[in-house]
């Protein structure tokens, strides 16, 4: 009776102390979650990840675009990007026959 007694007692703290530990795993992964916004390279380009937008932007040098529901459109500045900066004159182009959007895709995942 002693020894299932103990075995029973192991037993329970055992469970208790796997489900303990998964708790704080399960906490620890979600504060790596948090992601510092700068440059990662996919599909052959260079995309910038703006953590507070949530959102990544590429430039081919002459215009700047936003990544969202796994298309590039032309990005207007309608977001915290690049408010701090001074454009320098940049205007946001139109639509047209000679403008051509990126079509590269994003492979570098970020969780928010």
């Amino acid at each position: 009776m002693r020894k299932q007694w103990l075995t029973t007692a192991a037993g329970f703290a055992l469970a208790i102390g796997m489900i303990t530990s998964m708790g704080l795993l399960t906490q620890a992964g979600a504060e790596q979650a948090v992601v510092q916004p700068g440059w990662r390279f996919s599909d052959g380009h260079w995309n910038y990840w703006d953590a507070d937008d949530g959102a990544y932007y590429y430039t081919d040098g002459k215009h700047w675009y936003t990544y969202g529901d796994d298309a590039w459109s032309v990005y207007k500045f309608d977001k915290k990007f690049g408010k701090k900066y001074a454009r320098e004159g940049y205007v946001v182009p139109k639509s047209g026959s000679d403008f051509v959007v990126p079509s590269h895709k994003i492979k570098v995942k970020v969780k928010d």
